[in-house]
């Protein structure tokens, strides 16, 4: 064999080992290595990496069906997370580089997700992103995430979109240490990650990402959270995100959203409560059928329909406009809502409206 093309295999070969290596442990590794190589070393290096590739399969395996199915899940209820890659300079402020796109604006428009309807890709590295990498930049992914979810399905969803296995993002989301900076303690509840686009270099660890994820939800709420303390002291922060998570399973648009958390408010001064079904569900582990008018006695703490007042934790992840809706509602004087033809919320201000079907106003969903 030619010199020329000993070492032009030779750098396959290293490259190819390179990829796999990234692959199962996220970490970029660089080769120095003598300008000679023998070529039983160029096997024995290819047949290592095929290996390596190989043994990231079975591992994988156990968990596939249970990916699959909340990707199922997701895109069936609110379409599917996307997921991008974009590349910047590597030179770029590491805090700069992490924050998400802006939080808030997938409802406006009167959807729950601009998602796209294709299932979401696990990202798997390539020769562009080795090549980027050598030139001295690295791959960002841009991370989208729904509302309605809980922190088990996203962890899941990170799993199923090729990040790292589930339980380290669940690990990472419950530290110690991590919740203690924001007065949280394990486990944390759901709804504290917000619905939206998070961006970070491609094979950040999961406590990373996780720590990201809590710092956008403290710097997207904090204003928020000082406006509801200020309007409703008798409410701790994590009962107005509660009430927001109520609000985001029976919603869809921001209009609607502060409609339906006057009607919650009107009902929490009077005394009256919230009777939502998505608590009952939820109380229930959010079983995959339709709600039967048997459940609606289910003893649970989440049920609002035996309890008083706001349960004790959310039930599901929100959007910024859920939270600025509990924040701040429409002022009305409706007392009941419900969904009408079209999917439509349907308001009145009595019972005899509500159980007539009388059609007081309406919002999209």
């Amino acid at each position: 064999m030619k010199h020329y093309e000993h070492e032009r295999l030779h750098d396959l070969a290293a490259r190819c080992l390179r990829q796999r290596l990234f692959q199962r442990t996220g970490h970029s590794i660089r080769f120095v290595t003598p300008k000679r190589l023998p070529w039983r070393a160029i096997v024995a290096v290819a047949a290592l990496a095929t290996a390596a590739f190989g043994l990231s399969l079975v591992v994988a395996g156990p968990s596939l069906a249970a990916s699959k199915a909340l990707r199922r899940y997701v895109r069936a209820t609110h379409g599917a997370p996307r997921v991008e890659t974009a590349t910047s300079p590597a030179t770029a402020p590491l805090a700069a580089s992490m924050l998400p796109q802006p939080f808030g604006s997938a409802n406006e428009s009167g959807s729950d997700s601009q998602a796209s309807d294709a299932l979401p890709r696990p990202v798997a590295p390539t020769t562009d992103y080795l090549l980027d990498d050598l030139r001295g930049s690295a791959t960002y992914v841009v991370w989208t995430l729904p509302s309605r979810v809980t922190n088990t399905q996203i962890a899941l969803l990170w799993q199923a979109n090729g990040f790292g296995p589930a339980l380290e993002l669940l690990t990472a989301l419950n530290d110690d240490r991590l919740l203690a900076k924001y007065g949280l303690r394990s486990p944390l509840p759901d709804g504290y990650i917000l619905a939206g686009s998070y961006r970070f270099p491609k094979g950040s660890p999961a406590r990373t990402v996780a720590a990201l994820m809590l710092d956008e939800f403290h710097a997207a709420t904090a204003d928020l959270f000082a406006d509801a303390r200020r309007l409703y002291p008798s409410m701790s922060s994590q009962d107005v995100l509660t009430l927001a998570s109520i609000i985001e399973q029976e919603a869809g648009t921001a209009d609607g959203k502060r409609r339906v958390s006057s009607v919650f408010h009107n009902r929490l001064r009077r005394g009256m409560r919230l009777q939502s079904e998505p608590t009952i569900a939820y109380g229930l582990g959010n079983p995959q059928r339709s709600m039967m008018p048997s459940d609606r006695s289910a003893q649970s703490p989440y049920n609002t329909y035996v309890i008083d007042g706001i349960p004790p934790s959310p039930i599901c992840s929100v959007s910024l406009d859920s939270i600025r809706a509990a924040v701040h509602p429409a002022e009305t004087a409706y007392l009941f809502f419900d969904v009408g033809e079209g999917g439509k919320n349907r308001f009145s201000t009595t019972l005899a409206e509500h159980v007539g079907g009388s059609l007081a106003d309406t919002s999209l969903p």
